[in-house]
């Protein structure tokens, strides 16, 4: 017999434990690495000693020299145990050696372990594919016309069960060669089970019970089939009512379509998006109801969406965003927006509205009217609040394109064209080439009414396009930049009549030279009483206005205030100069004669007194006539105090 030995006996003993292979391999592991734990211990520990014995001689080779003949008996022992320790490192690496082997051994076992389990499992699942698929086929033999409907609907509820857990395996064991050899027969059973479960979930949404809708669309959802089941109710359902509604297209207005539409799915299906709400895996109004409305738009009645008619053009599409406005509502309602905003037929409906052409033809057509206006004769309309037709036509225009042109995706392009619109308007401003000023004042007039009506277009924006957001300030902005250019022409306008009336009035005032004619020229001893005829004339270009019917009655007192205000400082400085010469002349004909002057007012007083009677008629005209005190106007102080401090 053999003789083992120890390790050999310790290896038997080990393998013939009775437990599992995995951890007859853990605890061989453990073994192999506490022995290798040893071996590396023992190895650095003679290292160790190696190099502590080195460096003690070295550093007391003199004293170690003397303990060598001392202690000869130390050196035997030494001697004696190293080759003990090299046998106790042979025999170690032995030990590990021997376990090496054995862990190869193991995961040989191990690998055999792991096959014979993939096969049990392989034949597992082979017998569960074989009978579901025999359960399968005999639940579909049988024949459902005879079934009770609640009954039809458990049917279909275990059939949905026994095909998923069939799905489930077969996705487990898609590689293998008996699952390939059953698709065949997989095919033919999922073909049947849509069958039967399409026909009994038409029946349910006819009936509009909610238990069985559930039932059904749970067993729809089980085998991963919720769209089938939208697909069905689109394709059944909703078809037969569009075909019921789109065949009446000739008599049948757009708007009445869309309110047909919306009354169907809030009294006919809101039953099911109610059931639904809480079954993300359905959208029937996403994906069932509203694409096949909107199939059915697209094809009976493409006219609406032909923009060869602009005002029905605009008018359908306020129409439909006012539909989609309302539908959305119910997607909110039911938690399913966003996903209606993404799907093809939204997106689809919204590119039916060919928006670039229309609006080239509503530009083409405001460009034609601006234009074909302006190359008209100009003519002054008297008998109008609007004198000229060019400003009538370019107000009316930009109402128009805010008030009916105007679609909210081309809101940009508006903004744009009524900036050139009212630039053109500046620009024929600028083109007029007539200053009279009877003309000038109805230009200016216009101006002031189509300024308001900007003015009144912007406010219209911002009360319609309320929570638009930085795009209504972006208009009011760009639309005030542009104002002010007009603002400008305007006040250009103004000051060029202003400056007409200020002329008249200063040639008058030129007259007063017609006092010193009076007292100083001619021997006169009086004292007047009397304005001087000329002031009668100085007031007349401003009170004799002929064209204040152009203006507005406040606007007109305004432009009053300018003029008597300029009107006074020029008065003012006419008098200074007429007194100061007169008083130099006098001055230089009392040096020459060198003799008192017995007068009992100078000629320079009765001037003084003559220009003083002057502006006090002013005053009073001006109160009788207007209601305005003179005395507001800084000039006309200076000039009373000018008259009184002589």
């Amino acid at each position: 017999m053999e003789v083992m030995t120890e390790e050999e006996k310790w290896l038997k003993e080990l393998f013939d434990r009775e437990e599992p292979i995995n951890l007859l391999v853990q605890r061989a592991k453990e073994i192999i690495g506490s022995v290798g734990n040893l071996l590396v211990w023992l190895d650095q520990y003679r290292s160790s000693l190696d190099t502590s014995l080195h460096q003690v001689i070295q550093d007391n080779y003199h004293s170690f020299f003397l303990l060598h003949e001392k202690n000869q008996e130390l050196y035997d022992h030494i001697h004696m145990i190293r080759p003990l320790l090299i046998d106790l490192k042979v025999s170690a690496e032995g030990i590990k050696s021997t376990v090496v082997e054995g862990e190869a051994v193991l995961e040989g076992k191990l690998e055999e372990y792991k096959l014979i389990t993939m096969k049990k499992k392989i034949i597992k699942l082979f017998r569960q594919i074989t009978k579901l698929i025999s359960k399968l086929e005999e639940l579909l033999s049988r024949s459902i016309k005879n079934m009770d409907f609640s009954d039809q609907v458990v049917y279909m509820e275990r059939v949905s069960h026994l095909y998923n857990q069939l799905i489930y395996y077969l996705s487990e064991g898609k590689n293998y060669p008996f699952a390939m050899k059953a698709s065949s027969q997989i095919s033919m059973i999922e073909l049947t089970i849509k069958e039967r479960m399409e026909h009994i979930l038409i029946q349910a949404f006819e009936s509009k019970s909610e238990d069985v809708l559930i039932s059904c669309l749970r067993a729809y959802t089980s085998i991963n089939c919720a769209s089938t089941a939208e697909d069905i109710y689109r394709d059944n359902i909703v078809e037969n009512h569009c075909l019921d509604l789109f065949k009446r297209e000739p008599a049948t207005e757009y708007h009445i379509i869309l309110s047909s539409i919306l009354e169907y799915i809030q009294n006919e299906c809101y039953y099911l998006l109610e059931l639904t709400k809480d079954f993300p895996q359905y959208n029937f109004l996403g994906r069932a109801i509203w694409p096949k409305f909107e199939y059915y738009l697209g094809s009976k009645q493409s006219k609406i969406f032909s923009p060869a008619f602009p005002d029905l053009f605009a008018e359908n599409y306020h129409i439909s965003m006012d539909f989609l406005t309302d539908m959305e509502e119910i997607f909110i309602v039911h938690k399913k927006y966003q996903e209606y905003r993404n799907h093809g037929s939204y997106k689809g409906f919204m590119k039916r509205w060919n928006l670039a052409v229309y609006f080239q033809l509503r530009r083409k057509e405001i460009v034609t009217k601006i234009e074909n206006t302006i190359q008209k004769p100009l003519y002054l309309r008297e008998d109008l609040p609007i004198k000229f037709e060019v400003t009538e036509m370019c107000s009316q225009l930009l109402e128009t394109c805010w008030k009916e042109y105007y679609l909210y995706p081309l809101s940009h392009r508006f903004f744009e064209i009524t900036l050139k619109l009212i630039k053109r308007y500046i620009n024929w401003i600028n083109s007029i080439d007539n200053n009279d000023t009877k003309f000038v004042t109805a230009i200016y007039s216009d101006m002031n009414i189509f300024d308001e009506n900007v003015r009144l277009v912007v406010q219209y924006i911002e009360e319609t396009q309320n929570g638009s957001g930085n795009y209504v300030s972006v208009i009011q902005s760009g639309i005030e930049s542009i104002r002010q250019i007009l603002e400008e022409e305007r006040i250009k306008r103004k000051q060029y009549i202003i400056d007409e009336i200020i002329v008249k009035s200063q040639r008058e005032l030129h007259n007063i030279r017609s006092i010193k004619a009076a007292y100083f020229l001619v021997d006169n001893n009086q004292v007047a009483d009397q304005p001087m005829p000329y002031v009668k004339n100085v007031l007349s270009p401003i009170l004799g206005f002929e064209h204040i019917e152009y203006l507005q009655p406040d606007e007109w007192k305004v432009w009053v205030l300018d003029l008597l205000k300029e009107l006074f400082d020029r008065y003012k400085i006419e008098a200074q100069n007429l007194l100061e010469t007169a008083r130099n002349r006098e001055q230089f004909i009392s040096n020459i004669s060198q003799s008192s002057d017995n007068k009992e007012k100078s000629d320079v007083q009765k001037m003084d007194h003559q220009l003083l009677l002057d502006v006090t008629y002013i005053n009073d005209k001006l109160d009788e006539t207007l209601g305005i005190q003179a005395n507001q106007f800084e000039g006309y102080k200076n000039l009373i105090l000018l008259l009184n401090s002589n």
